[in-house]
């Protein structure tokens, strides 16, 4: 099968290697039809994740199940299904959550080195019940293309930010995620959302719906327009010392701040 890898920071091609077996009795091999370039792609581009050998990239994926295990039960060949961008094992009491992030033998992002990159012919999936769902009639692929990775993203973001009916909330990093959560932050009912960002256009698109665009850092700005109490929560969609230091200057006491930008391996000295 034909897959795309990284094998140096800047060096992008397309391999041709093995197709993958079947992961288990509880696994599945589908064959992908559409896949996402995500944000976190570009760390691996850039070089900023170590690795020694080239790794197949892509955790966004629609495509057809070509093999099922014995023990798949939701799923059969033929069916048209969305992958989830995180695997878990599906079994461990973090995984009974249904949140693959709190999968206590280590959540595996497929695409990162361990699993195989959904930017491919073919995608192997592990514990499928768990990891794969299928699409249900009047969905579009691209809908379902953003359903498995940067809204779902957003949705948890905002979801872990503690957001209470009326309240405030700033979203610093206006990306695919970013507005994910934006959206995401009034449906869990926001009644104000400060949209933080660098990028005139994504400011733009952000008050569109509803949000007050700022540009960053935007902690004073959010501080002076609450009264001096700060933003009730914070979404970090960013990944960055800068956009952490914004949003713990930004949030008033006993705020939350909810981190879903992919940070770098450096420790953040954190206030005390």
């Amino acid at each position: 099968m034909r897959a795309v890898v990284i094998d140096g920071a800047g060096s992008v091609r397309v391999n041709t290697q093995p197709d993958p077996a079947l992961p288990g009795p509880d696994g599945v091999v589908v064959a992908v039809t559409a896949a996402g370039i995500c944000g976190s792609d570009l760390h691996f581009y850039e070089g900023e994740y170590p690795f020694t050998e080239p790794v197949a990239l892509g955790h966004e994926a629609v495509g057809t199940i070509v093999e099922a295990g014995p023990q798949v039960r939701t799923v059969g060949v033929g069916d048209l299904v969305m992958v989830s961008s995180v695997a878990g094992c599906g079994v461990c009491p973090g995984c009974e959550t249904h949140d693959p992030v709190m999968c206590f033998s280590g959540p595996m992002i497929f695409g990162a080195g361990v699993l195989g990159g959904a930017q491919a012919d073919l995608l192997a999936v592990p514990a499928a019940d768990f990891q794969v769902l299928k699409i249900p009639e009047g969905i579009t692929t691209e809908q379902a293309l953003l359903l498995t990775d940067n809204l779902a993203t957003g949705w948890a973001a905002a979801q872990r930010a503690d957001i209470s009916f009326g309240s405030a909330v700033a979203v610093i990093g206006l990306g695919a995620v970013g507005l994910c959560a934006l959206r995401s932050a009034f449906i869990h009912g926001a009644a104000t959302v400060f949209a933080v960002d660098r990028v005139k256009g994504r400011l733009q698109r952000a008050a569109t719906w509803g949000a007050t665009p700022i540009p960053s850092p935007a902690a004073e700005t959010i501080l002076a327009a609450t009264r001096g109490h700060g933003a009730d929560s914070v979404i970090d969609a960013v990944g960055t010392d800068a956009s952490m230091s914004d949003a713990l200057n930004a949030v008033r006491p006993g705020g939350t701040v909810s981190v879903v930008g992919v940070h770098d391996l450096q420790p953040f000295p954190c206030p005390h």
